[in-house]
Parts: C-alpha cells; sequence; structure tokens
C-alpha cells in the first residue's frame, strides 16, 4: 500500500522519500530523517503523517500538492478499502481494529452517502467507510453493546432513505490479516442472493452455509455424483406462489400461522398451499426431514442445475 505511494511520490519529485506513518514509524525502516532536505506533514486522525524528500526543498506550490495527495492517500477510506481490495494491504495498515467482527456490505439504490450518515448513527463506535457511490462496509466490532439486530438495522436503513437496501454479512473476522479473504467470500451471497428469496433483503454467511456449500460445489468441484442422486429423486415444478410459500414457511420455523400471516393469507389458505405442495412433490414440508429433502432439492434446482 505505502510502496505505491513511495514509487508515485520518487516520481513525480524525481528524488527518493521516506514516509512518516506513524509517532516514530517509518518507511522504509532504515530511513534516517537526518539525511533528508525537507519534510511536508498532515494531521489526519490524531497522526501525525508525512513524507520526507531527500534532496530536494519543496515550493509552496509543490508543498500544496503534497499535502493535498497526502491527505488523499491517507484518509480512512483509502485505507479502509484497501484491506479489503488489496490482499496483503494489512501489511502496511497501521490504525486501531477491534476484533473479532463481521463485515457487512450495505447497498443502496439511492447511494451510499445516506446509508454512511444512517450507519455511523447506530454505531458510532464501529468503522464504517463507503466503498463505491452506492455502498457502505461496516467492520462490526462482535463485543460493542448494541440493541439493534439486523432486522432493526434494516428497517432503519429503509424508512430513513426511502430506497431498497441490501445486507451482506461475513463471517467472525479474528485477526486484519483475514479480512480480505471474508470480505471476498460476500461475493458468493451477492451470488445466492439472485436465486434464493429471503424474507429481508439480508443475506448472512453464517445463516446461508448450505447454499455456500452448493455454490462452492458448483464452482469448484466436478459434481456429476451429485446430479445424478438429485436427478433420481422426485423432480417438480412449483409456481411461483408456492414456492414463496414454501420458503416463507421454512423461514418461520414451520410454524403455519406465523408463516401465513407473513403472508398475508388465512391460515386455512396456508394449509391448502401446503397440502398441494404435497400432492405436486410428495414432501410433506410440516415435517422436518421432508422439509430438508425439499429444501436440498430447492437448492439444487436454483443452483446447480441452471
Amino acid at each position: 500500500m505505502y510502496n505505491d505511494l513511495i514509487n508515485n511520490l520518487e516520481r513525480l519529485f524525481q528524488t527518493k522519500v521516506a514516509l512518516k506513518i506513524g509517532r516514530n514509524m517509518l518507511i522504509p525502516s532504515d530511513a534516517k530523517t537526518a539525511e533528508f532536505q525537507d519534510f511536508i506533514g498532515v494531521e489526519l486522525n490524531e497522526l501525525n503523517r508525512g513524507v520526507y524528500f531527500k534532496e530536494k526543498i519543496l515550493t509552496p506550490r509543490e508543498k500544496m500538492l503534497v499535502r493535498y495527495l497526502l491527505s488523499q492517500y491517507f484518509d480512512s477510506n483509502n485505507t479502509l478499502n484497501s484491506l479489503i481490495s488489496k490482499k496483503y494491504a494489512y501489511k502496511d495498515f497501521d490504525e486501531n481494529i477491534k476484533f473479532p467482527l463481521k463485515i457487512w456490505e450495505i447497498k443502496a439504490l439511492s447511494g451510499g452517502d445516506d446509508v454512511l450518515q444512517v450507519i455511523k448513527s447506530i454505531f458510532p463506535k464501529d468503522l464504517c467507510f463507503l466503498k463505491s457511490d452506492d455502498t457502505v462496509v461496516l467492520f462490526r466490532y462482535k463485543k460493542n453493546d448494541s440493541e439493534y439486530k439486523l432486522e432493526d438495522v434494516y428497517y432503519n436503513l429503509e424508512s430513513e432513505i426511502l430506497s431498497e437496501v441490501s445486507i451482506y454479512v461475513s463471517y467472525d473476522v479474528e485477526k486484519i490479516e483475514d479480512i480480505f479473504d471474508a470480505y471476498q467470500r460476500l461475493d458468493n451471497l451477492k451470488e445466492l442472493s439472485k436465486t434464493i428469496s429471503s424474507k429481508f433483503n439480508i443475506y448472512e454467511f453464517d445463516k446461508l452455509l448450505l447454499p455456500n456449500l452448493f455454490l462452492t460445489i458448483k464452482k469448484y468441484e466436478n459434481f456429476d455424483e451429485i446430479k445424478e442422486i438429485f436427478n433420481k429423486s422426485v423432480r417438480y415444478d412449483l409456481n411461483d406462489e408456492l414456492i414463496e410459500t414454501a420458503i416463507v414457511f421454512l423461514e418461520n420455523n414451520l410454524h403455519i400461522t406465523e408463516s401465513a400471516n407473513k403472508l398475508y393469507i388465512h391460515r386455512n389458505t396456508m394449509i391448502y398451499r401446503l397440502n398441494k405442495i404435497v400432492s405436486i412433490t410428495g414432501y410433506d414440508i410440516r415435517k422436518f426431514s421432508e422439509a430438508i429433502n425439499f429444501y436440498l432439492n430447492y437448492l439444487y434446482d436454483n443452483l446447480l442445475n441452471k
């Protein structure tokens, strides 16, 4: 991360430079400040950072340019973005991040600026930043006290910004070098969101282990034997209404009345649909084992067999 900045500055000013990134931290580490002619500093995030120039005294205009470049480069958005976009950026990272954490990616059609302000107000003790115009990333420290659940955040965002929102949540991250991989795994959740319906637009890695497994098999393994197993089971074609009924029923712990309320239908209508699913598929999803088999077939058809 810092090597890129050093190379750019040396190419721009045609002299050797050294970066000060903390109170007593220099890059390269063997640099001796007495050997340098000029120093340009900026104070960001309570840290005095800057750059030493070895054989050059900068003009006032050049100093303004350097200060601008440093403020842009050391901006927390840029440094935090590097952790999720560059695999080894953590080696040069010096800001304090608390672990364990989960990485949230929040996307909104209306744009990320409004989302960022809401998230900062909900989680003032956590790090969050703009990844792009429509995306905010949150490093959610697990031990920070908060009365907010994921669903609360989702409703809060939609009511505040008046826009459709999607939230993707990683597995637990225990150390800084694992942030990059954990964030990349969110791509799986985004792919799953295109085919797996959700009660909200919330996709948590920990709660989608089975779909993740299917997606991984599809990407990296020879799954001919798995296809043979599923193709020998009963294949069925449910309309969208019955599929939605089944998924809502599974999401609500096989509870008929609660599922009917979620679907805004009468309890008797819910029972009628469940019976219709039995007649078409042979699976009575009111029974746990048959619900599992139904869901496995659903995942196969939507993830592997397309």
